[in-house]
């Protein structure tokens, strides 16, 4: 019969020399809770539109950080950007692209029930530039 060990520390020096592997849990994923899960991307299918508006706005050597509030029902609710624009329609309009081009599974409670998240991603939009490193969009 094996002892069981009293801590942690010991059972990882038990499993040393077994040639078994000690794993810690998985980390959650960006959203989740011990208490449910955030919303999951489904899809998202506006990257030309938003290189486009980037393009437009002279954005294409940043990066930017959104967060889009996901209500209930899988749809986007609200768009949150990481900066401020001089010109409020710039925020507008990306958030528009950023709206009309996600698909959402919604978050769910530790009960299963669809409740609001939070998805939160970041965009470099270095990435439409060509790959000379000239300015000019790639499509």
């Amino acid at each position: 019969m094996v002892a069981v060990p009293n801590s942690l520390r010991q059972f990882a020096s038990c499993l040393a020399g077994t040639g078994l592997a000690f794993f810690a849990a998985p980390a959650l994923a960006d959203g989740d809770t011990p208490r449910g899960r955030g919303p999951a991307l489904v899809s998202f299918d506006g990257l030309d539109e938003l290189a486009a508006e980037a393009s437009r706005n002279r954005m294409l050597t940043q990066v930017m950080t959104y967060t889009l509030t996901v209500g209930p029902d899988g749809k986007v609710a609200d768009c949150r950007l990481d900066r401020e624009f001089r010109r409020r329609y710039v925020a507008t309009a990306l958030c528009r692209r950023l709206i009309e081009h996600h698909v959402f599974e919604p978050a769910r409670d530790a009960n299963g029930n669809a409740v609001e998240g939070a998805y939160t991603a970041t965009v470099d939009f270095r990435m439409f530039l060509d790959r000379k490193g000239g300015s000019e969009p790639i499509w």
